[in-house]
């Protein structure tokens, strides 16, 4: 256990030091794009040319906060993706295996017998999963599903190159491609359009027994009507990391849930 908070604190220590990298880069960035537009609105001054020092500064100074955003995005971007998918993962095999059935057993003192069929869940291996928003995180995403030889079908406003897509079936409409999804995972950016896209009339086109899982934001999804699929049978289980009102209030219907 001590190993395991040693690991976790060095690893929030470094994620820390990552974000404070990323800030710092965009900072100076902003900084001197800044700069730059307010000299090109003044006129231009009637006093000497500046030494060649000074434009040395000034280069080296725009050079580095250029590298900086650079390598900020190149390095503390990918890991921050990486581990985001590795949630998205574990959400993913948690609701399909019914982990927190498992979990609820044991802590209530595993009164009940399991049998050897029991609680085994949806397998996962030969599925097809659907990803709503293939940018980077969704990439990455489809990258590791391919892991657990799934196919990929996705959904987003344009479709990608074949070199990106490297084998995965791109479908012009969300309502298209959900009767196709046994796992539906969620990596699209809130606006008007996409606004509760998950709702009772969308969940109602997945097959029957198929899992949810949402790490985007809390606003695609319509609680209330997740939680009626989940409870009536419609979906076998949901695995979420953000809501729709953060910190969540009392009386949220996904926190009231309870399953059968």
């Amino acid at each position: 256990f001590s190993m395991n908070s040693r690991r976790s604190n060095q690893s929030l220590r470094a994620h820390v030091r990552e974000s404070l990298f990323v800030a710092l880069s965009f900072a100076l960035a902003t900084f001197f794009v800044a700069t730059i537009s307010a000299h090109a609105q003044e006129p231009a001054p009637a006093a000497p040319a500046p030494s060649k020092g000074k434009v040395f500064l000034r280069r080296l100074s725009s050079t580095v906060a250029l590298w900086a955003v650079v390598l900020g995005a190149l390095f503390c971007g990918n890991k921050i993706i990486s581990d985001l998918v590795f949630i998205t993962i574990m959400l993913l095999l948690a609701a399909a295996r019914r982990a927190y059935e498992y979990e609820r057993i044991m802590r209530q003192g595993w009164r009940y017998r399991i049998g050897q069929g029991d609680l085994l869940g949806v397998r996962v291996t030969g599925k097809t999963l659907g990803i709503f928003g293939m940018g980077r995180i969704g990439q990455a995403m489809a990258q590791r599903g391919r892991g657990f030889d799934m196919k990929i079908v996705y959904h987003q406003r344009t479709r990608l190159p074949p070199e990106l897509e490297q084998g995965a079936t791109y479908f012009p409409t969300f309502e298209e491609m959900l009767p196709h999804c046994d796992f539906l995972s969620l990596h699209a950016p809130a606006n008007a359009s996409t606004d509760k896209i998950v709702n009772a009339r969308t969940l109602a086109l997945l097959p029957d027994g198929a899992v949810f899982v949402n790490v985007a934001r809390g606003g695609l999804v319509d609680e209330q009507a997740l939680k009626t699929a989940l409870e009536t049978g419609l979906i076998a289980g949901a695995g979420f990391d953000v809501l729709t009102k953060e910190p969540p209030k009392e009386g949220n219907p996904l926190l009231d849930l309870r399953m059968p």
